[in-house]
């Protein structure tokens, strides 16, 4: 192909399906190669295009399923190369590519799965990282990256699965390492990061890490979202006392950590607002029983302990929380609660529903509950004096006592007296 001036080659053979040797040209003179063969899926061979003077290589290579070398390209001055070997699936060996200059790297080698290795690359100036080596899942461990500018390395790492190990980085400028090791099944330790500083999201960093057992301390001073942070590590037995006073969202935070023991007092999480499903299938947490189960500002706490295995809580301190439909939904272990403060319950759903060892439970608030479906359902040793409680307000009572065999005529009649003419 005789072109010895073109300037602009951005997406020059995209789409082009039965393609399957690139054409040699003279390219010196382009600044971006973006999307030049993307989509190109019967494409196997590049030659050396001299891109000395490209600064955008995004998405050049994207989904060229069938490319299995890359040359060395001049990627000196590169500063963007989102989704550049994105579906790269049969390139299974990475070039030693210059990315001293490279800012953005989304998706960069994205779910190249035959490779198994990751050169030492130079990530000095790299800003963001999300996704750049996620779907990897060849990949056995990673070199100790320079992050000095890394800001967002969200998915990062997701789907690596033979993933086992990763060092300790330095992460001075992060804030959002989302589902960064997501789905990273083989991952049975991380170390302590330094820095972290500016850290504000862990959402779902660790989720469904299946072989993690150890996970060190590092900063988590101004992390507000822990969403799903831990959710699916069955092998996590203990964590250390991370900073969580900041986190103000903790939905799914441990969900079906199976093994995992910890005292919730130990931690702080007075910021929390929602704690929905926080410990739901933790069926080992609270084994041991809980000292003082404390979110002074949570509002919903559906399903927070759901299917745990806790056996007694000193103390229950949930003062602003509104929700707490399904809160101890099959706690089937739970004897009893010593003292409860739910001072603005409107929706107790299924809050105690199937606590088949609970006997009795303290006065608490329930001036504003206007739920009580399935309430206190299948709970055949429980017994309470209704008169010490208000359940004026109730509009759904369906199922509210099914199955509390233990209950005498005046429990029930005094509960009557107090819900004569709702609608159940």
């Amino acid at each position: 192909l005789v072109a010895n001036n073109l300037k602009c080659i951005e997406y020059m053979f995209a789409d082009c399906t039965q393609l399957k040797t690139a054409p040699v040209f003279n390219t010196l003179n382009s600044d971006s190669t973006a999307g030049m063969f993307q989509n190109c899926v019967s494409l196997t061979s590049v030659p050396l295009y001299d891109t000395t003077n490209c600064v955008k290589f995004d998405y050049m290579f994207d989904n060229c399923i069938s490319l299995t070398e890359v040359p060395l390209f001049d990627t000196s001055n590169m500063i963007s190369a989102r989704y550049m070997f994105n579906m790269c699936g049969k390139v299974a060996t990475l070039p030693d590519f210059d990315l001293g200059n490279l800012r953005i790297g989304t998706g960069m080698f994205r779910k190249c799965s035959t490779v198994k290795t990751i050169p030492n690359y130079n990530l000095g100036n790299l800003i963001i990282g999300s996704k750049m080596f996620g779907g990897c899942t060849n990949i056995r461990t990673t070199p100790n990256f320079n992050f000095d500018k890394l800001i967002n390395a969200s998915e990062m790492f997701y789907a690596c699965y033979a993933l086992s190990s990763v060092p300790a980085y330095s992460l001075p400028e992060i804030m959002n390492m989302e589902a960064m090791f997501i789905g990273c099944s083989a991952l049975t330790a991380v170390p302590s990061f330094s820095g972290c500083n500016r850290l504000t999201s862990l959402a779902a960093i660790f989720e469904n890490c299946r072989a993690l057992t150890s996970v060190e301390l590092f900063n988590t001073t101004n992390v507000t979202n822990a969403d799903r942070m831990f959710k699916d590590c069955i092998s996590l037995q203990s964590i250390p006392k991370f900073d969580f006073s900041s986190v103000e969202s903790a939905y799914r935070m441990f969900k079906s950590c199976e093994l995992l023991m910890l005292e919730p007092s130990d931690y702080n999480f007075d910021n929390v607002v929602n704690a929905s499903e926080m410990f739901y299938s933790c069926t080992k947490f609270g084994s041991n029983g809980i000292t003082k189960f404390s979110l002074p500002n949570a509002t919903n706490c559906t399903h927070a302990l759901d299917g745990t295995g806790v056996t007694t809580i000193t103390e229950l301190y949930l003062p602003k929380c509104s929700v707490a439909s399904w809160l101890f939904s099959f706690c089937t272990k739970l004897t009893k609660i010593d003292k409860i403060t739910l001072s603005v319950i409107t929706d107790a759903s299924r809050m105690f529903a199937n606590c088949t060892a609970l006997v009795s439970i303290p006065i608490f608030s329930t001036a504003a509950l206007t739920n009580a479906n399935a309430m206190f359902y299948n709970c055949p040793v429980l017994a309470i004096n209704f008169s010490s409680f208000n359940f004026t307000n109730v509009v759904n009572a369906s199922y509210m006592l099914f199955g509390c065999k233990a209950l005498t005529q005046l429990d029930t009649l005094n509960l009557l007296k107090q819900l004569i003419g709702k609608q159940c």
